[in-house]
């Protein structure tokens, strides 16, 4: 009698054996190297055309970033004369905190200046200012702008009069920082600009009101009999 064929069932396909390391992936082949390639090369293309796209600054962002360089170096100088002469532990860690932050924005704007083809000029008393805010007027009439015998008294004062001089002309160089900061951030046509000129005026803001608190307890001690 004919013994009917066997057959044998089809060898199953086992995944690849596992390693210490975890799975093993099969290679990818031809197609998921081209696939690689692909998905690489859509990056720098997005890297490169986000870069190439980067808007152009308008009258404003190029105004602001000249005239508020000014204004913080101006910040940063009244800052190291009260460190210089002044007493108050917190009056001298705002003056820090001016020296720092205010150093570290002008480097930003230094950065975008660099980038966009923007020279600054010497700094000029006599030059104009603030045109881009339809305020033009003399760098010595910049909002907030501490006048030279303001420094020279700043310079000369010592101790608790130093401490109040240098939190009175820091409130109302903020001020002013912060009222042109808030035009630029409005009207300026850069994002990163907008986002940089928006912070300033928001910490300026609550910097005045630190101050003040500081002003009157200074005040109060000032005032009272001795």
């Amino acid at each position: 009698m004919a013994v009917a064929p066997t057959t044998e069932p089809p060898p199953a396909v086992l995944d690849p054996p596992d390693t210490p390391e975890g799975p093993r992936r099969l290679p990818w082949g031809p197609i998921g190297l081209v696939l690689a390639l692909l998905f690489l090369a859509g990056c720098v293309g997005y890297v490169v055309g986000t870069r190439s796209s980067t808007p152009t600054l308008n009258a404003v962002d190029r105004g602001f970033l000249v005239d508020m360089s000014d204004h913080h170096d101006q910040a940063v100088e009244l800052a190291l004369y009260e460190l210089a002469n002044g007493q108050d532990a917190v009056a001298l860690d705002f003056a820090t905190e001016v020296v720092m932050q205010q150093r570290q924005e002008l480097g930003q704007m230094a950065m975008l200046m660099n980038q966009h083809d923007v020279v600054r000029p010497d700094l000029d008393l006599g030059r104009s200012a603030m045109g881009w805010m339809d305020m033009g007027s003399p760098l010595s009439d910049m909002s907030g702008w501490a006048r030279d015998d303001d420094i020279q008294a700043l310079r000369d004062a010592r101790g608790a009069a130093a401490d109040i001089l240098f939190l009175q002309l820091m409130q109302a160089h903020h001020r002013g920082g912060a009222h042109m900061a808030d035009f630029a951030a409005q009207a300026g046509s850069d994002p990163e600009l907008g986002v940089l000129a928006g912070r300033m005026a928001r910490n300026q803001r609550i910097e005045v009101n630190e101050y003040q608190t500081v002003l009157d307890r200074l005040n109060q001690t000032a005032n009272r009999p001795g």
